[in-house]
């Protein structure tokens, strides 16, 4: 079992993570930690604001969405952003003190605010680490079969070339605090025999992470069309020969 009690709560439009200059090495060897899934799941900077900032907050957010992938990352202002927003500019920067830093929670709240509201929706902490891996899986499913999603990719992967800090940002975002958090699943030493749990999370996410972006944004759906239930199928087989037996 995770054991992680109902305490960790997400909320929509938090960010996480752990410091850039951090490992995910100090993974390895370590069981799944409360602290660890609540870090994954909230922002305490965040978190602290009143419900009357969070919904000013949110409410930028989805307006810079809206801009970023109407206008691309060079073309957003945010003068226009204020103006999507209905708030003065001086609003925005009192949340986020740069283009970068919003674009950033754009990030989030597109990618793994959604994956984190669906965990908590799920209640996988008193449950197995097999139903929180299936739960995660299926998150990162349903996210990128979201067309939206898909031309919020198409318009970071477009600007990538002209600003490459923004693939930094969004590996930061996403990649990195998934990795970090499947790492920590398989390093539970109660539940799995894996020597190296950093590379199975690699594995897994990188098989889901494929599989998406080649049927949803390569025309896989038309050319290589494959159900997502068999993949994820062979996946959870490969994660229960690692499982350690339980009565």
């Amino acid at each position: 079992m995770l054991g992680l009690g109902n305490g960790a709560e997400a909320s929509p439009y938090l960010s996480s993570t752990v410091s850039a200059n951090k490992s995910n090495s100090h993974l390895k060897g370590k069981r799944t930690s409360r602290r660890q899934v609540k870090r994954f799941l909230t922002e305490e900077a965040v978190s602290k604001l009143s419900e009357s900032s969070l919904a000013k907050r949110k409410q930028i957010i989805e307006a810079a969405v809206d801009c970023f992938l109407e206008l691309g990352y060079e073309g957003t202002s945010m003068n226009a952003v204020a103006d999507r927003a209905g708030v003065i500019k001086q609003t925005i920067y009192s949340h986020f003190d740069s283009k970068e830093k919003l674009f950033t929670s754009a990030i989030h709240s597109i990618t793994m605010d959604y994956v984190r509201g669906e965990i908590a929706a799920a209640d996988v902490f008193d449950k197995s680490p097999r139903h929180a891996l299936l739960t995660f899986a299926k998150a990162i499913f349903r996210r990128h079969d979201d067309p939206r999603f898909g031309n919020f990719q198409r318009t970071m992967f477009g600007e990538t070339e002209r600003f490459p800090e923004l693939a930094k940002i969004f590996t930061e975002a996403t990649i990195k605090p998934s990795i970090e958090l499947v790492t920590g699943i398989f390093s539970n030493k109660d539940e799995f025999e894996v020597d190296d749990p950093e590379a199975l999370a690699r594995i897994f996410i990188s098989s889901i992470v494929h599989y998406c972006m080649q049927q949803n944004l390569l025309r896989g759906r038309e050319i290589l069309p494959f159900e997502q239930e068999r993949l994820l199928k062979q996946l959870m087989r490969i994660i229960d020969m690692h499982r350690k037996m339980h009565d």
